[in-house]
């Protein structure tokens, strides 16, 4: 059956059924009067619209969303400035995951700055080329020790202990354990 009513938007007249209304639809001449009566104050989810707050890193004021209260996006005008917050108070011995600073030496060299700097000086000088089979760049190039990285360490980050391959080449390079095993084994070891 239908039935004439009010929208409660634009008080405008629409023709609805009786159906719709007994299932609690039926308010609205049009899905954008239902959009515009829905937003703001009249949503049912409506927290109050943006709260001013103030960065706990350097004090300018901002608006954020309630539902962000006590969280840790509530509290910071932007991403550098959460950034700064957790790299004061959660690194380190601070991380909920540290384990008693237990990365090994080389893992930190790998991961450093110098070491990327060495890296990129190795390529450079090499053209971006492998110094095996002439490959340009065209794929994933590693920067090789010449002199093994776990046996010389006063060689790690010298230019001249470097050189160029591309992963084809790299791959049939002894590494790590396998230069050890050897070492060990011409010293009259295992």
């Amino acid at each position: 059956m239908k039935i004439k009513k009010k929208c409660l938007m634009c008080n405008g007249e629409f023709v609805s059924t009786s159906y719709r209304g007994k299932v609690g639809r039926g308010k609205f001449c049009s899905p954008k009067c239902s959009q515009v009566w829905h937003s703001g104050k009249n949503n049912p989810n409506w927290q109050g619209g943006n709260k001013k707050k103030i960065c706990l890193i350097c004090g300018k004021e901002f608006f954020a969303k309630p539902k962000l209260n006590g969280k840790v996006w509530g509290l910071f005008c932007s991403v550098r400035c959460h950034g700064s917050w957790k790299s004061k108070n959660e690194s380190g011995k601070n991380h909920w995951n540290w384990q008693g600073g237990i990365t090994p030496v080389h893992a930190k060299i790998r991961g450093s700055m110098d070491f990327r700097l060495w890296r990129e000086s190795v390529f450079a000088r090499d053209g971006w080329t492998c110094q095996e089979c002439g490959k340009k760049a065209s794929g994933h190039l590693n920067a090789h020790h010449i002199k093994p990285f776990a046996t010389h360490p006063e060689l790690r980050l010298e230019v001249s202990n470097g050189i160029t391959l591309c992963e084809k080449c790299h791959n049939k390079k002894p590494k790590g354990k396998e230069i050890l095993k050897n070492i060990r084994r011409l010293k009259g070891g295992v």
